[in-house]
């Protein structure tokens, strides 16, 4: 045996992954819990030389520091600093991290469509979940749809909804994305975008800090739609809460609700799923299996792969 390997959660790593692991030599720990506590994975890393990060737990600079063996963190998602809160201890060990970027992309992009569809044309309240028979709404098309993020993520939600024939597709991002622009694909400002947007798709990683405050929550248009798939600390809820129940705004969100006072919203005002899911599908489980495993392997012996980030 080579080293002692950590993979926390069941999600990701199927039994495919875990064979080759082992055919590399490594002897499998698995943490079953998603959310792992800072004591549970200080205790769960000792004598590790890999950790397959499946779960949503924080890694924080104490975990890292506990460390006695740990070489490789391979994280099976995409925004990795807001998980991986002590990367900057990691880095002055000389642990190498690597995510899996792009893989649940798709998935996600698909996800947001799929809420902002529902919410535009009320399909909970017209439907057998509902009591309306006949209802004129809102759409997708000839409106100005605004993205905040043009990652991999918020791309691919810019391409797949110029399907519907919007107005205009505003897009607002850290960086300039040109070859995403055409006619009615624009890069504007936060502000621009906030005024003038009728459904804003929010698909920036949690580095990017609260960008929805309270100020940005009141620039919002009458009765325009968030949809957001991003970690909820991009948004003040409590801004966000008196705007909802005023009824001049929509919202729907991959997370629980904040708070009682959201459960008590109408349908058609805010939807929330039961937890973060926008992700979860099996292909992208796959994927993510795959790259997480491949890069686990190739650090460890190489010490290189082409999604190491740090």
């Amino acid at each position: 045996m080579i080293g002692k390997i950590l993979i926390t959660d069941t999600l990701f790593i199927s039994d495919e992954h875990e064979r080759r692991i082992e055919a590399a030599g490594y002897e499998i720990e698995r943490l079953t819990k998603a959310n792992a506590s800072e004591d549970e994975l200080i205790k769960a890393l000792k004598g590790k030389v890999g950790y397959i990060l499946g779960g949503i737990e924080k890694v924080t600079d104490k975990v890292i520091n506990s460390t006695d063996r740990l070489k490789v963190i391979a994280f099976t998602g995409s925004d990795w600093q807001a998980i991986i809160t002590g990367w900057q201890a990691a880095k002055d060990k000389g642990i190498k991290i690597s995510n899996a970027p792009g893989a649940n992309s798709p998935a996600v992009a698909e996800f947001s469509l799929a809420l902002a569809l529902l919410m535009q044309r009320n399909l909970f309240e017209i439907g057998r979940t509902g009591d309306k028979t006949f209802q004129t709404t809102e759409s997708l098309h000839n409106i100005n749809v605004g993205v905040i993020g043009a990652g991999k993520i918020g791309s691919r939600i810019i391409n797949m909804t110029k399907t519907f024939s919007p107005a205009n597709v505003l897009y607002f991002s850290r960086s300039r994305k040109k070859e995403l622009e055409t006619e009615n694909v624009k890069f504007v400002s936060l502000d621009t975008l906030l005024i003038t947007s009728d459904v804003i798709f929010i698909a920036a990683p949690g580095s990017a800090g609260t960008l929805l405050d309270k100020p940005a929550i009141a620039k919002l248009k009458n009765n325009a739609l968030l949809v957001h798939i991003s970690p909820i600390n991009l948004i003040d809820f409590d801004a966000l809460l008196v705007r909802l129940k005023a009824g001049s705004l929509r919202a729907a969100v991959d997370w629980p609700a904040p708070n009682e006072e959201y459960s008590k919203l109408p349908i058609h005002v805010w939807y929330n799923t039961n937890n973060h899911t926008a992700y979860n599908t099996k292909s992208v489980i796959k994927l993510c299996s795959d790259m997480g495993t491949s890069s686990l392997l190739n650090l460890l012996k190489k010490g290189k792969d082409p999604h190491r980030v740090l």
